[in-house]
């Protein structure tokens, strides 16, 4: 099973993605802020990430740069969301944006995006009729 991290300050925005991953079958861990989450991807190394650009304490961009310098995590997939109107540059190939606002399945979407999977069984377009 895939550990999703799941970053955000807003509780709210947490416990949407969190649900929507874990419908999806993923196993979800969860931070507030980047130093929290940095502990928690050294403890779990999540098959993704998924978190808020702007936060208190170390921010996105503070958290991308501790993954992608700890040799155990530089790999992992890192998807930003965030609602700043310029996106922000991280160089690799493994990271994904989100502008928000974003619904939980446009997440859930890039994470599946991110993991190689073609099906995304839940994330449907609308029923036809």
């Amino acid at each position: 099973m895939h550990t999703i991290l799941v970053v955000d300050d807003e509780s709210g925005v947490i416990d949407a993605l969190a649900c929507a991953l874990e419908r999806e079958g993923y196993a979800v861990e969860q931070a507030a802020d980047g130093l929290s989450a940095f502990a928690a991807a050294q403890r779990v190394h999540p098959s993704v990430v998924v978190t808020d650009w702007i936060m208190p304490h170390a921010d996105g961009a503070m958290l991308c740069q501790m993954l992608l310098g700890e040799p155990g995590l530089s790999a992992t997939p890192i998807v930003i969301s965030t609602s700043c109107k310029l996106q922000p540059v991280i160089a690799n190939p493994t990271v994904r944006y989100c502008p928000k606002p974003c619904l939980p399945d446009d997440v859930v979407r890039a994470v599946h995006e991110l993991l190689g999977n073609t099906v995304f069984p839940c994330v449907h377009d609308a029923p036809q009729s």
